[in-house]
């Protein structure tokens, strides 16, 4: 996740103050001798993991929901479930966000990656990305649904280990959150878990369900800023859910009834509109860098950068939310 570069605050505390002194000391020395291991890895096996570990990547796992959302029951999922996964995404990112920073660990010493190691995003965002997926959409039978997504999180979660990045508990921590999170949406949602026959979804919320979800995900992403005001990811959140929330409650059903047939012509037009929402999402990134803000931090302030931000996932929100209609009438 990226951070406004650390001079500039919004809001601020001390949130390792939350955590036991105990408990932070266990979780600091966390490593059961994996880094011993991974050095006797041959270079090429951990080449692979670092193309496989992008299978947990929020940009990756974003794209895909946005694909999927498109072209709605013609892909693989009802535009409606779709549309609930992206919601459950960015809750997922608010808690991975909010834990990291209430924890404040660091990642293992050989990682090249900077910022705080516990838990897992990847293992979390990956659970819970493939873990809907398999419960919500229709195709084949669920078990085999379950156990494809059981495999591409076992690989995501291997990946961030063998390249160094996270320590196993990190991983396993990032699993058991992201099984949390969507056990307590399955228990939620509808009528539940429901085990209607072997080629059918087992959760199906209804229009009220999404836009409640997104609402979730908006009260998330603001309690994230309490714990980490310089994290970007949530402020691109908050504006997406918030956002999201309004538009799927006011043209959900509408979206949701679009027809956009798998033709060259609509993947062009889809891609470019979703092209578009993530170039604003990956802009405003970059912008918070460490290295672009400092150059003009005197120009910026912290309302500034946050207010940027809250817009620019709006924008994102409205354009994927959007994209079939968009698409359906240009094609």
């Amino acid at each position: 996740m990226q951070s406004i570069h650390p001079g500039i605050c919004l809001i601020g505390f001390d949130n390792t103050e939350m955590i036991s002194p105990s408990v932070l000391s266990v979780l600091a020395t966390r490593g059961i001798g994996e880094l011993r291991v991974l050095s006797d890895i041959p270079e090429i096996v951990v080449a692979v993991f670092r193309i496989l570990t992008h299978l947990g990547s929020p940009y990756t796992l974003f794209a895909m929901i946005s694909i999927l959302y498109l072209f709605g029951r013609r892909g693989l999922l009802v535009r409606r479930r779709a549309a609930f996964i992206l919601a459950i995404e960015i809750a997922a990112i608010a808690i991975t966000v909010g834990l990291k920073h209430l924890f404040a660990l660091p990642r293992p010493p050989v990682s090249y990656r900077s910022g705080f190691g516990f838990p897992s995003g990847h293992a979390i965002g990956t659970t819970v990305f493939w873990g809907a997926a398999a419960l919500l959409t229709e195709r084949w039978q669920w078990w085999r649904r379950v156990a494809l997504a059981g495999g591409v999180i076992i690989i995501v979660a291997a990946s961030r280990v063998i390249i160094g990045v996270h320590y196993v508990v990190d991983v396993f921590a990032g699993i058991a959150v992201g099984v949390a999170l969507l056990a307590l949406i399955i228990m939620t949602v509808g009528s539940g878990l429901e085990m209607g026959g072997n080629m059918s979804a087992l959760v199906r919320p209804t229009h009220t369900d999404v836009t409640a979800m997104f609402g979730v995900a908006a009260i998330l992403t603001i309690s994230s800023i309490m714990i980490a005001p310089n994290e970007i990811a949530v402020l691109l959140g908050t504006g997406m859910a918030a956002t999201g929330a309004a538009i799927w409650h006011k043209y959900g059903r509408t979206f949701g009834a679009i027809r956009v047939p798998i033709t060259l012509r609509a993947v062009i037009i889809g891609g470019i509109c979703i092209t578009i929402g993530f170039t604003a999402l990956i802009t405003t990134v970059i912008m918070s860098t460490t290295v672009y803000v400092a150059q003009f931090e005197t120009m910026i302030n912290p309302i500034s950068i946050a207010s940027y931000a809250i817009a620019t996932g709006s924008l994102a929100a409205v354009i994927i939310l959007a994209s079939p209609s968009i698409t359906a009438r240009i094609i």
